[in-house]
């Protein structure tokens, strides 16, 4: 009596991907996602798995009644870049834009592909160019306004704001500029112009002489007491320099955004962010026994 050959029972091959979620072939047909479990007959079978345009193949033997893994790594998917928008508004309107170099159309003109950050916007009309350096956010429509001389054969100048802050050039109530751009081309002559920043509550007038053909330069440094406490005691730092131990009563800052640093040798130290106003009392504390 010949001895019956031992039953064939199909293999079970698992196969994973890192990251997940690769296109899984088995000789030809389609099985489903990564990670998957698949029954396979004994015998040769070829795997292919797809992530985007990355293709894996690979031969395995599955014996009978066998469990195996294949796992295989992808390189990780590269991280969402995030995207803003700006519109950009000019006076007169019809002004050439580029934005980093790259012509982008006239004005008023909505921009929604930027990268998040910092870019160079630059303008041109009939009679002159402006440029401006501007922020963008994720999910925020910014945007930006620019006045440009509207006769030709005005003289003009420039004018160049240098501000720890960014503060905007008012003039008659129009903006006609911020110290975000590199230069403010304004006509030539004597202005009266409001240094203007509502959210700090800062507000300067200021006699500026243009000459034509030149850059004028004014530099804003406009401060506000600050004071300071800890529990039980801390040395204090603002933006990295030490200033003196708790407590600390009106110490004259820069407005705008600081880091305060409350550091005591046996309760380690405490970071904060203060924005620091004309319009307020400016009063910080940490307690650095909790």
């Amino acid at each position: 009596m010949e001895a019956q050959a031992p039953p064939v029972t199909p293999g079970r091959v698992t196969i994973a991907t890192t990251p997940p979620g690769a296109e899984v072939t088995i000789d030809g047909q389609s099985r489903g996602l990564a990670p998957v479990a698949v029954p396979l007959d004994p015998g040769h079978h070829t795997i292919v798995l797809r992530r985007g345009a990355v293709e894996r193949t690979i031969a395995v033997q599955v014996a009978s009644g066998a469990e195996m893994l294949q796992h295989f790594e992808f390189a990780p998917d590269p991280a969402p870049v995030d995207l803003s928008s700006l519109s950009i508004t000019t006076d007169p309107p019809g002004a050439r834009v580029m934005i980093d170099g790259q012509a982008r159309g006239t004005s008023p003109l909505a921009v929604s592909d930027l990268t998040v950050g910092q870019h160079k916007v630059t303008v041109t009309g009939d009679n002159g160019t402006v440029e401006r350096q501007v922020t963008t956010e994720a999910g925020v429509a910014s945007s930006v306004v620019f006045s440009l001389p509207r006769t030709q054969g005005v003289s003009v100048g420039w004018l160049s704001v240098t501000s720890p802050f960014e503060v905007q050039v008012v003039e008659r109530g129009e903006v006609v500029g911020t110290s975000a751009s590199t230069r403010i081309m304004i006509p030539a002559g004597t202005h009266d112009a409001d240094i203007v920043n509502e959210s700090l509550g800062f507000s300067e007038r200021r006699r500026i002489v243009v000459t034509q053909g030149a850059t004028s330069a004014i530099t804003i440094d406009a401060r506000a007491p600050l004071s300071a406490n800890a529990r039980p005691w801390a040395e204090v730092l603002i933006d990295g320099r030490a200033i003196g131990q708790t407590p600390i009563a009106n110490f004259q800052v820069t407005l705008g955004t600081h880091q305060i640093v409350f550091r005591h040798p046996d309760l380690g130290e405490r970071q904060q962010t203060i924005i620091v106003t004309a319009k307020s009392p400016n009063r910080i504390a940490a307690d650095l026994t909790k």
